[in-house]
């Protein structure tokens, strides 16, 4: 098994297209709006979700998440949790992912083809099924934050439900 060594991620967001004025005390979205790949075509707030559309997001999320891994020094990432359909591309556990590669690998993931937790030391990426994607970082981001609101992404100070508590080993 490879050793990550385990930084802290000091920063860490929750980045969605969602507006958090449409969620409730409790957090929970409220709007009727799209949350997958297979969605498009299908109607939300009486407006289709388009080809177009879809990528507009697709691609905002890609592009903060290398701006999030630029800032952050390029650490070096692997995928860790890799589960799914190896025959899509998929990483092996605790491959080296390449900053290359990255946009591929995030593609993928919000598309539901496979999923896995991407980080180092002190950053990650990981992505929920819901078009929720968190990003933590040993540094503040802040050219990163302006960046994803700058493409009507919603960055927010939250916790990744994916990272796990301190590994052992």
């Amino acid at each position: 098994m490879t050793h990550l060594t385990h930084q802290p991620a000091n920063y860490q967001y929750r980045i969605t297209k969602f507006d958090p004025a449409n969620r409730d005390p409790a957090g929970h979205y409220l709007a009727e709006d799209w949350q997958l790949h297979s969605q498009i075509g299908e109607a939300f707030g009486g407006v289709v979700l388009t080809v177009e559309e879809y990528l507009r997001f697709e691609s905002a999320y890609i592009a903060t998440a290398q701006r999030f891994h630029l800032e952050s020094g390029l650490p070096a990432i692997r995928a860790v949790a890799v589960e799914g359909h190896t025959d899509r591309g998929a990483p092996g556990e605790a491959e080296v992912i390449l900053p290359e590669r990255l946009p591929a690998i995030c593609r993928a993931m919000l598309r539901g083809e496979y999923w896995c937790r991407i980080q180092g030391d002190g950053f990650f990426i990981h992505f929920g099924w819901d078009f929720y994607m968190y990003v933590g970082t040993p540094n503040p981001c802040d050219a990163a934050l302006e960046y994803a609101r700058s493409l009507n992404l919603f960055p927010e100070v939250f916790t990744s439900p994916y990272h796990p508590e301190e590994e052992s080993g």
